[in-house]
């Protein structure tokens, strides 16, 4: 469902048109499924990917050190508008909303 959810909001294609290699984009979906579905840290992360999912094998891709790992994220941090941004317009598309401030008090 993850891997699902990660596909209907586009992101494979905005980090495809940022550029970044297949092996790439399919390492940061791998990360974005472990921090959801065993949240803790980097290490714990990549020790989840490796030793106990299958989520390497899903995506067709081999482990990769603790290293890449952390810099896959750092690859990521110039382009973080654009990703929000197309992310939103994904999601805003997807679910027929229009954008709408709310202010509260």
């Amino acid at each position: 469902m993850a891997l699902e959810a990660i596909e209907q909001v586009r992101l494979p294609q905005i980090l495809r048109d940022l550029n970044l290699s297949e092996t790439h984009i399919k390492l940061v979906c791998a990360l974005i499924v472990g921090r959801l579905l065993h949240p803790g840290s980097d290490r714990a992360t990549h020790r989840w990917m490796t030793e106990t999912s299958s989520i390497l094998d899903l995506l067709g891709i081999d482990a990769h050190s603790l290293s890449t790992m952390y810099r896959t994220p750092d690859k990521l941090s110039k382009h973080w508008h654009t990703i929000v941004d197309r992310i939103f317009q994904s999601t805003q598309d997807l679910l027929n909303f229009d954008e709408t401030i709310i202010f509260t008090t």
